[in-house]
């Protein structure tokens, strides 16, 4: 799961945006960014953070859905 982001690298732009649905690939792109001095990498970041508390709000309502029955 941590190494599926890094084939992100050497896909083109368009399709390389297929892995954004995976959590690690946020990341990993903001820390290739940072590293290439782009300043665009926030943006990334950003992304990565509402990704994460979107996924963390979905499993959370589905986890107390599941409890409460």
């Amino acid at each position: 799961i941590l190494l599926v982001p890094v084939a992100g690298f050497f896909i083109k732009m368009p399709l390389q945006l297929l892995f954004g649905l995976l959590p690690t690939y946020w990341p990993f792109t903001a820390y290739w960014q940072f590293d290439a001095g782009q300043p665009d990498f926030w943006i990334y970041l950003v992304i990565g953070l509402v990704n994460q508390i979107a996924l963390l709000a979905l499993f959370l309502r589905r986890f107390s859905q599941v409890m409460h029955r």
